[in-house]
């Protein structure tokens, strides 16, 4: 998973994108633990609406 937030981290780059965002479970903690690692934790929290 390291390898591929590099990538990503290099495609962003590439692109010219400000950052990159993604969602993940608040239980997920191994992965958490490797986006820690590369990303910085915002305060937001998702809410979705069902029609």
């Amino acid at each position: 998973m390291d390898e591929m937030l590099d990538e990503l981290r290099e495609e962003a780059r590439r692109q010219g994108w400000p950052f990159v965002r993604w969602i993940t479970r608040e239980h997920n903690y191994r992965a958490r633990g490797v986006y820690d690692r590369h990303a910085t934790r915002t305060d937001w929290l998702t809410y979705q609406l069902e029609p």
